[in-house]
């Protein structure tokens, strides 16, 4: 699946995806300053680690963003999802916990130990475990790959774009 981040004039950014199936959607994400989009922070988070039947994993699948969007909403507010259309929403919730964890400690640059302690928390306010893939030994290199697309993101005229494939090939 391609998928273009677009850093755009005015009040919002925008995200492009051509599925495999050749389908195609695009949402507008609200600027909030020089950070990247949430999406884009979830495409780093669940391919790097990987997480599996995350936001990307379900866009893929077909899943309309409009339902996805309402669901990643939900979970924020700590609401339980509605329903995923017959998919297990655990994904989507970790998923939600751990870009909630990795975020918050990428925002305030805090270490790896504090980040794994906000995702522990975000995970247990929800009865998830931290996934297995997330541990003292892989979070480094995908908090360097987040650091990294930040300051390309940021380096980006307005109408210029990031253009990465899901998943990612990860080296």
């Amino acid at each position: 699946m391609d998928i273009t981040f677009v850093r755009a004039r005015g009040h919002q950014d925008w995200v492009h995806v051509t599925r495999d199936d050749g389908g195609e959607l695009k949402w507008p994400w609200p600027k909030a300053g020089d950070q990247p989009p949430h999406d884009l922070m979830h495409f780093l988070i669940e391919g790097y680690l990987p997480l599996r039947n995350g936001f990307w994993d379900l866009v893929a699948d077909g899943v309309d963003f409009g339902f996805l969007s309402a669901e990643a909403d939900r979970i924020a507010r700590g609401v339980p999802p509605k329903g995923l259309a017959g998919r297990d929403p655990n994904g989507l919730i970790l998923a939600e916990c751990v870009v909630a964890g990795i975020g918050t400690a990428t925002w305030v640059d805090a270490d790896d130990q504090q980040c794994l302690t906000w995702v522990d928390q975000q995970c247990r306010r929800r009865n998830l475990s931290r996934p297995d893939t997330l541990t003292a030994t892989t979070l480094p290199p995908v908090r360097a790959k987040i650091r990294q697309t930040i300051a390309a993101w940021r380096r980006l005229a307005p109408g210029d774009s990031l253009e990465v494939t899901y998943p990612p090939s990860i080296t």
